[in-house]
């Protein structure tokens, strides 16, 4: 079979700075060319006719005629011979994608043939929404009047206008029309027609588009499906073979009846066939649908909102009983055989409540889900719910297969076994060994390969996803990679390695704005404890990168004049990732230098101030390093952190440089400064309402004792120290005997002090 047909193409021509009529700024541009292709299994081959021409705004992506430049340039000469600074008066050229925005919304208000004051509502605010213009009612109606009369469908309005747009210019378009659509609630037969239409027209790419749509409806704009009025059976039919007004024959009863907007059925996510359950509400008395893939504590009636209580009372067992003809039949699922000879005296029926626990054991595996014959999208939102808790998963299983034996009227039903089951777990795991080992030696073009080959059985395995998105990476493919790292945090959203991953892509493209927010929620999660303080350097050293880049860069479109310059970026960024990996390594390293015995605390020094001479943002280093510098004695170094550490009043290490250098200020006698500190500290940390814990590997309470208590208690200064070690026990984590051991050496300096007060006054 030869597919073939045509595609438009575009080319950038030339680039230069212009003044953007949206920006009102003097911005970067690109002239695009979109070019007609006749095509042979998807692949341009042939050139055809040139469509259009188009300029760009590189910051705004907004688009525009070309005559914007000649104004622009006409602009600048006229301030040239005032010789005066350029003011922008030049009046706002209309983007390409304004027009097209009103006539879309226009002719999805059409669709259903009448017209309302909501609608017209609607598409003002949407248009304003959209374009920053504002639409009358008059003019929005008599536009909608002219446009009836000019008979025009929606390729007329477009063909013109669709070369000039690019992709986010096309998605706002879709957008304004899922907007109207959905306005009333209900996605009309007509309106998912013209919506498939403009995908089409517009050459929006179908997954774009679902991510679109499905903002709205839980619908796939490829397809619909008509039942059966006699049978029910579903057809699943093209959009593009425009079926409405025509008959079909039903394969499974042979009836034939007009495809129409009355036997038609919207294919949805969690709604695969007709068997939808409709109940009347007992609070409302509306008639509602339950919603297979939610479990009964979250079903609610769309009107009332109140809750559903049992989940089963709502199951219409006359529609969906079993026949009397399965009655001992066998049923085969995964190649396990049963016999319905379970009798409900309720319903005088035979129904599967057998099959209820093997049903959970096949959905709910820890490998994958049991793949039934329905739309695949469904699939991924199962394997969802099966993450945030089995019962979703079981209830959508359950009334499936009711459905199935409902449908099927035989006396054999198979469903299929799920691909990528435990029994094939081996296979994966050989697979994944063999992309890994291809990905360690830089053939990330064969690791992808094999990534593809485990997703096309399983597009739900993480680990494929997250590595396929890792190889897309490295080989600057950064707008699928961000997809493919996307839906594997929308699988597993806890691991903060593929957030590290996702943050990667961002920085790689220049969007530091957004590498630093999606680590922040991972930084402030991040403790002091062994365990989680490796993931947290990690992320800080990679958080700490993209700012400390974010600052020599400053705004990453105004280097995109060339290429040489943004591959000198992309150089100069890999460059500071692998000084982050450094950085890393030193300081995993000195970690495990301080938790060995014997510590050898002056190479741990030296580790952590390499690490500190790599990055200046980060403090991890800065602490561990002042750490080491405590143990060896030399506190004269430490007491000088002080001054950085007011200067910084970083929460997540305040708490522990505050008692580092406090003890620091005490083993050089210096109470004044240490008792100063402590106070702040104190201060601080009820304001912040801070948990205040030691810092790592610092001497415990009874070795500060050992230190300060035995060679001082007889001095004056002991009184001091003791306090001091007190103030510190109470708002850190210490045990009851260091408490009060601290208390009993301070009762002991009182006593000897009064002692020697009465011999002084004898």
């Amino acid at each position: 079979m030869i597919i073939y047909g045509t595609k438009g193409v575009e080319r950038t021509l030339s680039r230069g700075n212009f003044s953007c009529p949206s920006c009102t700024k003097k911005r970067s541009y690109r002239i695009i060319e979109v070019k007609k292709y006749f095509t042979l299994y998807f692949i341009p081959i042939i050139p055809l006719n040139r469509l259009g021409s188009y300029v760009e705004c590189l910051y705004c992506k907004g688009t525009f005629k070309k005559t914007v430049l000649r104004k622009s340039k006409a602009l600048e000469r006229k301030a040239q011979k005032d010789s005066s600074p350029a003011v922008n008066t030049m009046d706002a050229e209309q983007a390409e994608y304004i027009e097209a925005i009103k006539n879309v919304m226009l002719l999805i208000m059409m669709a259903d043939g009448v017209i309302d004051d909501g609608e017209l509502e609607q598409i003002a605010a949407v248009y304003k929404q959209f374009t920053n213009q504002y639409l009358t009612k008059e003019h929005i109606k008599l536009s909608g009047e002219q446009m009836a009369k000019e008979q025009k469908t929606l390729k007329d309005y477009l063909k013109d206008v669709y070369p000039k747009l690019n992709l986010q210019g096309k998605i706002k378009v879709l957008q304004a029309a899922m907007e109207i659509a959905s306005a009333d609630g209900e996605f009309q037969l007509q309106e998912q027609q013209m919506i498939y239409n403009l995908v089409n027209i517009l050459q929006i790419p179908v997954e774009n588009a679902n991510r679109i749509v499905q903002q709205y409806f839980d619908i796939d704009v490829t397809s619909i499906v008509f039942m059966c009025p006699n049978c029910q059976h579903p057809t699943n039919l093209k959009h593009s073979f425009k079926p409405v007004g025509k008959k079909k024959k039903c394969k499974k009863c042979q009836h034939v009846y007009p495809l129409s907007h009355k036997t038609a059925k919207t294919v949805t996510l969690l709604n695969p066939s007709s068997q939808l359950v409709t109940q009347l509400c007992t609070s409302c008395n509306n008639q509602f649908y339950i919603k297979l893939g939610l479990p009964a504590a979250q079903q609610t009636c769309v009107y009332c909102a109140k809750n559903v209580d049992n989940l089963s009372l709502y199951f219409d067992y006359e529609k969906h009983k079993t026949p009397e003809s399965m009655v001992g039949k066998k049923i085969v699922i995964n190649n396990a055989t049963y016999t319905l000879d379970n009798y409900v005296e309720k319903n005088k029926q035979y129904f599967m409540f057998t099959l209820r626990n093997d049903v959970s054991n096949l959905i709910l595996s820890t490998a994958g889900i049991c793949e039934f014959p329905v739309d695949s999208e469904e699939c991924k939102q199962c394997l969802q719910q099966t993450i945030q808790g089995g019962e979703a998963l079981r209830t959508a299983g359950i009334h499936y297969l009711y459905a199935a034996f409902h449908q099927t009227q035989g006396a054999l039903i198979k469903i299929q076994p799920c691909r990528y089951s435990v029994k094939n777990a081996a296979y994966f795991e050989e697979l994944v060994a063999e992309a890994s080992t291809c990905f360690n030696n830089k053939d990330y073009q064969q690791a992808l390969k094999i990534y593809n080959s485990i997703l096309s059985q399983n597009r739900h395995h993480t680990h494929a996803l997250i590595n396929k998105a890792r190889c897309l990476m490295f080989l600057q493919q950064l707008d699928a990679a961000k997809h493919f790292a996307t839906n594997a945090i929308d699988i597993e959203p806890n691991q903060p390695s593929y957030h590290v991953l996702l943050a990667y892509i961002f920085a790689y493209s220049g969007n530091f704005a957004m590498a630093m927010q999606l680590l922040d929620p991972w930084i402030a999660k991040a403790e002091h404890d062994i365990d989680t303080s490796l993931a947290y350097l990690t992320i800080s050293a990679e958080f700490d990168t993209a700012y400390f880049y974010q600052q020599q860069v400053g705004y990453i479109t105004n280097l995109y004049k060339s290429y040489a310059e943004f591959q000198a970026l992309q150089d100069s960024l890999q460059k500071s990732l692998e000084r982050s990996h450094r950085y890393t390594q030193y300081v995993v390293e000195a970690y495990k230098i301080q938790s060995s015995t014997p510590k050898n605390w002056q190479a741990a020094a030296d580790l952590c101030l390499q690490a500190k001479n790599i990055t200046v943002n980060n403090y991890i280093a800065q602490m561990n390093h002042y750490v080491c510098l405590y143990h060896l004695g030399q506190f004269d170094k430490i007491s000088g952190y002080l001054d950085s550490l007011l200067y910084v009043l970083r929460k997540n290490n305040f708490n522990s440089a505050c008692i580092l250098c406090a003890l620091s200020y005490a083993n050089q006698k210096n109470w004044e400064k240490a008792k100063v500190i402590i106070f702040l500290l104190i201060d601080l940390a009820d304001s912040w309402g801070l948990p205040l814990k030691h810092p790592v590997d610092l001497p415990s309470i009874p070795c500060a004792i050992d230190v300060y208590g035995k060679q001082d208690i007889e001095q004056k200064t002991g009184k001091d120290v003791m306090e001091l070690l007190l103030n510190i026990s109470k708002f850190t984590q210490v045990n009851a005997e260091e408490q009060q051991q601290l208390k009993n050496l301070i009762v002991l300096y009182h006593q000897r002090e009064k002692i020697m007060f009465e011999q002084s006054s004898s």
